[in-house]
């Protein structure tokens, strides 16, 4: 998922058939020959910015979209994403964090997100957490959204989705208030820029314990 969207590798032109399946899937089979027929005379990018914008939306905020999709694939799947999303494999994700806090932490070596491209961090909840807050600290001159996803896994998995609030210098937090209701929660790292590759950031994640209430029996 580091890599960029319109990279040539090998196996991720193959496996990139899953963003014009989820341009369909939300706008209708006709956006594809729109995309196509504009491609004739423009860049692929600049074709999907125009038609995105007549949709009524922008590359960057459906990019990001199409990034949280691809993480609710597999056994994540919840039934309301990608059709076929049960047959989908799992998204690779970056580390999974099971103690806290957590600090100064950044990407692994070599999978820094390239221009249109993603990082995804999982957090395993403690039992026991009242709040528990991510922090995120982005490349200054990289645009970045950054997704948080609340999770409970299990037979029906469910999911809250939520936007961090970023400074103009790609800086922000996110406190879920209710973490006693779900599993795990991930960050979904992403690069927005169309061109600025290999891009660094740092997060952390914090929590506070719950009140505990003392109940009288008398």
């Amino acid at each position: 998922p580091d890599y960029a969207l319109n990279s040539t590798a090998i196996l991720h032109v193959y496996a990139a058939f899953i963003w014009p399946m989820y341009l369909s899937q939300n706008f209708g089979n006709p956006i594809m020959p729109e995309l196509w027929n504009l491609c004739i005379t423009a860049s692929s990018y600049l074709a999907l910015t125009s038609v995105l914008s007549a949709h009524g939306t922008t590359f960057s905020a459906q990019f990001a979209e199409f990034c949280v999709w691809n993480f609710i694939t597999g056994s994540r799947n919840d039934g309301n994403h990608y059709e076929e999303a049960v047959s989908y494999p799992l998204i690779k994700t970056v580390r999974t964090h099971t103690a806290y806090p957590v600090s100064g932490q950044g990407p692994v070596a070599g999978s820094a997100p390239d221009a249109m491209g993603a990082n995804y961090i999982v957090f395993n909840l403690p039992s026991g957490a009242g709040e528990f807050t991510v922090t995120f600290n982005g490349d200054n001159s990289t645009p970045w959204i950054a997704k948080f996803l609340a999770w409970k896994a299990g037979v029906n998995d469910l999911y809250q989705e939520t936007q961090l609030s970023l400074d103009a210098n790609g800086d922000g937090s996110y406190t879920l208030t209710n973490p006693q209701d779900f599993t795990n929660a991930i960050l979904v790292i992403c690069n927005v820029s169309q061109s600025l590759n290999d891009r660094s950031y740092s997060y952390g994640a914090s929590f506070v314990t719950a009140p505990q209430y003392a109940v009288s029996v008398d």
